[in-house]
């Protein structure tokens, strides 16, 4: 039996649902790549923003640097979570550092650099980094420390019969560079070497996070 055929009404009828049906996927479609320009949009947006941020920030430290003498000392060592494990020597140190800078690659590994001009009485490298975190397959490496003879906190304190506990007891900061993996207290110092990067000023300020100081209120840096 052949099936009943439509009348021109009901074709009508067809036509004008297929019609509305292909709009509304028309209009999905549309609605789908509205969305991909403006994340792409928002996305570009704030790139530009950032970029043009960090570079007033690095403008920002620059002046900061010429008008204060061993300004990532001062940021380091007004940092209280820092100040307990930055010895003496350690401060001679960072008179001589130029950069402190934080870089992550595509597997999310995290590298932390220190530059220094000069020499000093610690060790021979004139840069320091050190990788960590990222991927489960991320390689972590470290430039390690070339310590002067005689120089390495290990060596001083083995020497000298000091143990770990001992209030007399050498450390440096720059342990962090060392081979082997983060203890506790050195993934808290990678913590707080962040912050620093992230905002100098407030660091050389000495703002807690808690402070609702504003980080960029002006000030006559170096002067008392």
């Amino acid at each position: 039996m052949k099936p009943a055929k439509r009348s021109k009404t009901e074709e009508k009828k067809q036509t004008a649902d297929d019609a509305k049906e292909k709009k509304l996927e028309e209009l999905a479609d549309k609605i789908d790549q509205l969305v991909a320009e403006e994340e792409d949009k928002k996305n570009a947006i704030t790139t530009e923003y950032l970029e043009a941020s960090k570079a007033a920030r690095r403008e920002m430290v620059a002046l900061a640097r010429e008008k204060v003498p061993g300004f990532w000392k001062e940021c380091l060592c007004y940092n209280m979570a820092l100040r307990s494990i930055i010895s003496k020597e350690d401060e001679a140190v960072l008179e001589t550092m130029s950069e402190l800078h934080f870089d992550e690659d595509d597997s999310m590994q995290i590298t932390v650099s220190m530059k220094f001009e000069g020499s000093n009485n610690e060790f021979t490298n004139k840069e320091l980094k050190r990788s960590f975190g990222g991927l489960p397959d991320a390689e972590a490496k470290t430039t390690g420390v070339n310590w002067k003879p005689g120089r390495k906190p290990h060596d001083r304190n083995t020497a000298e019969g000091r143990s770990l506990t001992d209030p007399d007891c050498v450390y440096s900061l720059f342990e962090l560079f060392e081979d082997g993996e983060l203890d506790e207290s050195e993934v808290v110092v990678l913590s707080e070497l962040r912050k620093i990067v992230e905002d100098p000023i407030a660091a050389y300020l000495g703002q807690d996070d808690d402070d609702d100081e504003d980080s960029d209120e002006a000030l006559e840096l170096g002067e008392e």
